[in-house]
């Protein structure tokens, strides 16, 4: 009696988890897809920026981040990994993606070269990219090297 009780319990249990194994995300922007496509952009200055801006940067700059600003039909789209603990390190743009309903920043933080005379003091690499403003939020990937 017992048995029974429980097996159309577990059968509407498995037919869940089978049915949520197989939907789709097909069309969704959550997730990084190569074929989304790109946004253009340039880098922008910090002196392209306001003020508020700059200090809100500022303020954030030892620890990672990732924020926008918009000015009337212009996005710019502000990140940092942090502090460093010497100079020499760059940021690359691996990809700038326009999803369906969010645009995907997939950014990658390089290493000194072993041959780049560096500084020994702290820093904190901060990128600022330009472009046109779609009213979409920004999904922030920064990786560190490797």
């Amino acid at each position: 009696m017992k048995r029974t009780r429980w097996l159309p319990l577990f059968i509407a249990v498995m037919l869940m988890v089978l049915f949520t194994g197989c939907s789709s995300s097909e069309g969704t922007s959550g997730e990084y897809d190569p074929n989304m496509p790109d946004l253009e952009y340039e880098i922008a200055q910090s002196k392209d920026l306001p003020q508020k801006v700059n200090e809100k940067i500022f303020n954030k700059q030892k620890e990672r981040f990732g924020f926008t600003y918009r000015d009337e039909d212009v996005m710019y789209i502000v990140f940092g990994f942090g502090e460093q603990p010497t100079g020499g390190y760059s940021i690359q743009v691996a990809a700038l993606k326009d999803g369906t309903d969010k645009i995907i920043l997939e950014a990658n933080l390089l290493p000194p070269g072993k041959e780049e005379v560096i500084s020994p003091s702290p820093s904190y690499p901060v990128m600022i990219l330009k472009t046109q403003d779609n009213d979409k939020d920004v999904s922030f990937r920064l990786n560190n090297p490797k």
